[in-house]
């Protein structure tokens, strides 16, 4: 069995067509692993972090783990009806 190197693999996704481009972010590291389903965010530094819902006044809405594990279960959600459908589907956190 062979295992690829994360930013081999990245690089692979990158010349996929529909497959957004990883921006690198100045102040701040966000990463996932599939396997746990955690997502985790830190600083350039190693200090941990926390995502937030800001709003358009720049005041935070809401923020910590919640936020972070919703982005997550939205991305993955997302992925995977992509792969069921076609793409055409959309994700939200309120029901329809």
């Amino acid at each position: 069995m062979s295992i690829m190197r994360a930013d081999i693999k990245r690089d692979i996704l990158e010349t996929m067509p529909g497959v957004p481009p990883i921006v690198p972010l100045k102040n701040s590291v966000i990463s996932g692993r599939i396997f746990d389903g955690k997502p985790s965010v830190t600083l350039k530094d190693g200090r941990p972090a926390r995502l937030a819902v800001v709003d358009e006044d720049g005041c935070i809405v809401e923020a910590g783990n919640d936020v972070a594990q919703t982005v997550w279960a939205i991305a993955i959600t997302t992925y995977c009806t992509a792969l069921l459908h076609g793409g055409h589907m959309k994700v939200t956190t309120e029901k329809p």
